[in-house]
């Protein structure tokens, strides 16, 4: 796994729907009223952040095998009694899922495909769109009524940022490494500190507080309990 700002990739426009879809699966609000209810949440929660702050814009990525297609001669069901063991430290050797092909030396024979016939192909895992600027001061943020209550604390750790990590890629690292990418680059900005702010009763509360965030003030959203999270910049 590897965490990059996305507009660094050279083909970074390509993972666009991924990013979509982990936003839209792993989203607290999963219910619109319609499709102009759906576009909004996006552009609040997402477009912006992608629009207007890329540099702030870091993805995890993994890698996938890439299996060649059918007609490069996947071995035959029925020649797999024949196939050596697994061997230690050869994943997917001698199993029927790995690529196989016709040996050059002896065709009648088949043999593993690995090295460059077996293409990997980075895949988004989890993504943390951030923003360095306190967003009291920036009229983008102006809709987000919170920071009437929460303002204050903003001189102290003016960063924020949002994580969106799918439910098969958690317990593995992704949104802690996405948190320490975003405070890297929030101490090379010279910024004090970071936040976010998140419903009270949400399950990722005690993800940021074993992550450096702390809960240091309460409000209502919408009559929901929301509570602001800080972190300082070491």
């Amino acid at each position: 796994m590897r965490i990059v700002p996305l507009t660094t990739l050279p083909d970074w426009r390509a993972h666009l729907p991924r990013v979509e879809e982990i936003f839209l699966t792993s989203s607290a609000v999963q219910n619109f009223t319609d499709d102009a209810h759906r576009a909004r949440f996006k552009a609040r929660w997402l477009g912006r952040y992608l629009d207007h702050f890329p540099g702030s814009f870091f993805v995890a990525l993994d890698q996938t095998s890439l299996l060649p297609p059918p007609e490069t001669s996947l071995i035959p069901p029925s020649e797999t009694s024949s196939l050596p063991p697994p061997e230690r430290g050869r994943v997917g050797w001698g199993s029927t899922e790995s690529p196989r092909r016709k040996s050059a030396r002896d065709p009648e024979k088949w043999e593993p495909v690995f090295g460059q016939d077996h293409a990997q192909k980075e895949n988004v895992i989890g993504y943390l769109a951030g923003c360095l600027d306190d967003p009291r001061g920036n009229p983008l943020f102006a809709d987000l009524a919170v920071y009437a209550v929460f303002g204050p604390l903003c001189d102290t750790y003016p960063a924020h940022l949002h994580i969106y990590v799918p439910a098969e890629a958690r317990s593995r690292g992704v949104g802690a490494a996405l948190i320490e990418a975003f405070a890297v680059q929030c101490k090379d900005a010279k910024l004090p500190g970071l936040h976010l702010v998140t419903d009270k009763a949400a399950r990722n509360v005690r993800f940021y507080e074993q992550n450096g965030f702390a809960v240091l003030a309460t409000t209502l959203s919408h009559g929901t309990p929301v509570v602001f999270m800080g972190r300082g910049i070491i």
